[in-house]
């Protein structure tokens, strides 16, 4: 499933414009850190990328996260970090 899920047109609307929504109600900052929890292939986190000093992506399926780096490692991006976490088996994101 993670192979195409960016092909779905749906999807790619949704996090354009859940990317506008989040920036219209929360003021992003090139000082401020970020959390995209449930990351998926990024759709939405490379969309916010460039506002922040950093985000991380945080996401349970190891697909979704390779496709993630893999675009990650595309763009040269220094401030995209990934975690892979899975809250109904405990994992804790690490740090504050």
């Amino acid at each position: 499933m993670a192979v195409s899920w960016d092909q779905n047109p749906a999807r790619l609307k949704l996090a354009s414009d859940v990317a506008h929504a989040v920036s219209q109600q929360v003021p992003l900052t090139p000082d401020m850190d970020a959390l995209d929890f449930g990351c998926g292939t990024g759709l939405l986190t490379l969309r916010l990328q460039s506002r922040v000093r950093s985000i991380t992506g945080v996401e349970s399926s190891k697909g979704m996260l390779a496709l993630l780096r893999n675009k990650i490692a595309q763009g040269n991006l220094t401030n995209v970090r990934t975690a892979c976490l899975d809250l109904d088996k405990g994992h804790v994101l690490p740090g504050r």
